[in-house]
């Protein structure tokens, strides 16, 4: 399983075979009955026969069934030595389909380059791939063709229509018999990974993928140029996969079941190290790093200097990471507004407020020396009640939450007023700890020990309602009180703790899945991505912009949430009680989450809490490697818990560490290994053995295999015949076994993948520790003018 692997290791597997590939299948199931003299027509009654289909892709592979490309789609950088490769989804997919031996994948990679792929008619053929868009039934028409050779062992599935949309390639015969790997050659050219998937934005993977790797290497020369890769099928084509195969048809054309293109450069360009050494650039300033520009903040922060008072204010606020944003008051005047979200590049100071925000108005807050408001708050509170507005199951939660705990409160507060215990000397008697429990516990043995011992007879019922106790006058007298009264008594009752620890703990349930929902708000799951960066500038194409949470905003969220389930007086002053154990939920939620770091966060912060922590990344980083890892480190070497990784949209990442980290790690998938030869155009071969102490299993054993001559078919496809004492696979196993000494070695398709990767880049991001250090706040947010709403 994935999960037993830790995070940055890697298993490979020869392959993995389905129980049955696609096709057609049919169960007979038959009784013989011997001694009755049964007819063989009769005999064949007693038979039943079902047919049944596997169904798998063939003609076409869905979008979905791709994780990555290597390189990437579109990319523009130096890949030459590299061998292109793709991740499959789905683990079994290369094996689905029926080869004539077992383990032979059905699906291949080729690699071309400009020109080497022919042309089909304008109108149907896509420009940058070459790929010719037809049907399965025009395709499987082209068989017996005198002028193309299409696979003629392709048998099309039954359940596939011949309207199914598909793209085919063509090139020339001598094109096919150049490029194209042998059969006894495929398996070496797919292999199966696991992973822990714990550090990635795409971590709900089960962390298992097939792979497919080319056999063509890119070109490193001067000019570099363009090459379109085509995952192929080859169904149906083995016996034209050899070297003495004899294609008659002057063309071959084979099913494109997906394409990509790129350009390889001789310089570095959008390769993994060059985006991600670019990303910092934004923190060189004249020359000189300065950590303080990779902050998310407006880029003028900084450049308003400081001067008169509203100077001073503008500087200070553009530093803390607030913009001026257009705001249209209520009474029609249109002025601007200072606006910061929930990630800042200073740690705010937390909000001193006695009761909750009880409306947007509530939270927004006014300079009254500059006339200016600040609506960070005021959204806030906003955000968090469309969201709660717009999920209709975590409103029946609250809900529930509400009915359970104000409907126990109210049955405690009735039987305190039965037993005469609503006054406000009443209540001092219950202040103590578990005094309101253990007084209705034993109220409640009384009354059941009564109950129980009762008598069924007339006179024994006018006996007990003779002898009565006296709080039931009081009841009487405490029921023809005013109204207001009641609710007084009843406003003081809920403020004893043990009353609203009895009620939480009676509504535990409700309560703790609200807590759940919103520790993912606290995520900034569903969030607006403009609340979060209100201005392109903030984050700008190929950068990094690092942030603290700001809690302040995140309590408003709350209060906002929790403001669709009040509907009374007694309801805010019930969240207003209960608000503490809310966030105490919440925030056990928090630390319960993380999806595969070890470690549990950075030692706590100057006020003893720990902080939740992050960065924003734009970049083609995003896009072009979207397994990625990413790793965080405290000053220790410790690694940071990872609460979120997600990709926002195709080019932005989002990541929220419990802690502040002061170092991070980025890595090139471990699913997305890069293949291909190291610079000096050389294999650097691995141990394969399991029990060298000298060379434990994959450490490098210091041969360089240079891969050229016998090795490589026409200059740049790997000759890896296993058949072949000359070629790859066997010269590979024979060097390795020779240096380790262990006696013959059988290279397996997992061994050779081993071989054949070029390491992962890592770029490890250490700032300056200023970078990461708490720094002190600018100007604080103002709490003049606010006003605190109710409802009723």
């Amino acid at each position: 399983m994935a999960d037993s692997l830790p995070i940055g290791d890697i298993r490979f597997y020869d392959n993995k075979i389905p129980g049955l590939e696609a096709g057609t299948y049919m169960v007979t199931v038959s009784h013989q009955i011997e001694g009755l003299g049964l007819s063989a027509a009769e005999q064949q009654q007693l038979t039943a026969v079902q047919s049944f289909t596997v169904s798998g892709p063939q003609f076409a592979l869905d979008a979905s069934e791709i994780h990555s490309v290597v390189p990437p789609a579109t990319a523009s950088g130096d890949f030459g030595g590299e061998l292109p490769h793709i991740v499959l989804n789905e683990p079994i997919l290369p094996w689905e389909r029926s080869m004539s031996a077992v383990g032979t994948p059905w699906l291949g990679l080729l690699v071309f380059k400009e020109g080497e792929l022919l042309p089909g008619d304008p109108d149907a053929t896509d420009a940058a791939t070459c790929a010719i868009r037809t049907t399965a039934g025009d395709f499987m028409a082209l068989q017996g063709s005198g002028d193309i050779l299409i696979p003629p062992g392709l048998v099309k599935d039954p359940a596939v229509p011949d309207s199914l949309p598909c793209r085919y390639i063509q090139m020339s015969k001598e094109q096919f018999q150049a490029m194209t790997p042998y059969a006894a050659e495929l398996p070496y050219l797919a292999h199966v990974r696991e992973i822990n998937a714990g550090d990635k934005a795409s971590a709900g993977d089960d962390g298992w993928y097939g792979v497919v790797v080319a056999n063509r290497l890119v070109a490193s020369d001067q000019d570099g140029g363009n090459y379109t890769v085509h995952l192929v099928s080859f169904e149906g084509m083995e016996s034209m996969m050899a070297a003495e195969a004899t294609i008659a048809q002057p063309a071959v054309a084979l099913l494109s079941m997906t394409s990509w293109s790129f350009r390889c450069l001789s310089s570095d360009g959008e390769n993994f190290g060059g985006l991600a050494a670019g990303i910092t650039q934004g923190g060189m300033s004249g020359g000189e790093y300065n950590p303080d520009l990779l902050w998310l903040r407006h880029p003028q922060a900084g450049q308003v200097t400081a001067g008169d008072a509203a100077h001073t204010e503008a500087a200070n606020r553009l530093m803390n990471g607030y913009v001026a944003l257009p705001y249209h008051t209520r009474t029609g005047e249109d002025t601007f507004a200072w606006y910061r979200g929930p990630l800042a590049p200073a740690v705010p100071a937390t909000l001193a407020k006695s009761t909750p925000f009880l409306s947007s108005d509530a939270a927004l807050i006014y300079d009254a020396g500059n006339g200016l408001f600040d609506c960070s708050l005021a959204s806030a509170w906003e955000i968090g009640r469309f969201m709660a507005l717009a999920d209709e199951s975590f409103g029946r939660t609250l809900l529930q939450y509400r009915q359970q705990s104000t409907g126990l409160t109210q049955k405690l507060y009735a039987h305190a007023e039965a037993h005469g215990l609503t006054e406000a000397g009443d209540l001092q008697k219950l202040a103590h700890p578990g005094a309101v429990k253990h007084s209705w516990l034993d109220t409640l043995a009384k009354d059941l020990g009564r109950l129980i011992g009762r008598k069924h007879s007339a006179e024994s019922a006018e006996s007990e309602q003779a002898s009565a106790p006296a709080a039931s006058g009081a009841v009487r007298k405490r029921a023809e009180s005013p109204s207001s009264d009641r609710t007084a008594s009843l406003r003081r009752f809920m403020q004893q703790e043990d009353i609203r620890q009895m009620a939480r703990d009676g509504a535990s349930e409700p309560l703790q899945a609200a807590a759940a929902w919103i520790a993912r708000k606290v995520l900034l799951e569903n969030v607006p991505f403009g609340h979060l960066v209100p201005i392109e500038s903030m984050l700008p194409p190929e950068s990094i912009r690092f942030f603290y949470m700001d809690m302040n905003w995140m309590d408003a969220m709350l209060d906002g949430m929790m403001s669709v389930a009040m509907q009374s007086r007694l309801d805010t002053l019930a969240y207003q009680l209960d608000k503490e154990a809310i966030v105490a939920a919440v925030k056990s939620n928090l630390e319960s989450y993380g999806i595969g770091l070890q470690g549990d966060g950075a030692d706590p912060g100057p006020d003893g809490e720990t902080r939740v922590a992050g960065f924003l990344l734009r970049s083609a980083l995003v896009s072009g490697w979207p397994g990625m890892s990413v790793r965080a480190f405290d000053a220790q070497g410790n690694p940071l818990k990872l609460l979120r990784l997600s990709r926002l949209s195709s080019g932005i990442m989002l990541a929220l560490f419990w802690g502040v980290p002061s170092s991070l790690a980025f890595s090139e998938p471990q699913e997305g290994l890069r293949f291909g030869i190291d610079d000096a155009g050389s294999l650097d071969l691995r141990s394969l053995s399991t029990t060298n102490a000298q060379y434990p299993f994959g450490s490098e054993l210091g041969i360089h295999l240079p891969l050229s001559g016998d090795y490589l078919r026409n200059g740049e496809y790997l000759n890896m015949n296993p058949d072949d004492s000359n070629g790859l696979v066997q010269s590979v196993a024979g060097l390795i076994s020779q240096k380790l000494a262990e006696g013959a070695l059988a290279i397996s398709p997992s061994d050779l993948a081993l071989q054949l990767v070029k390491a992962p880049e890592r770029q490890i991001f250490v700032p300056d520790s200023s970078a990461f250090a708490l720094p002190e706040n600018g100007k604080q947010e103002r709490e003049t003018g606010r006003n605190q709403g109710g409802n009723d």
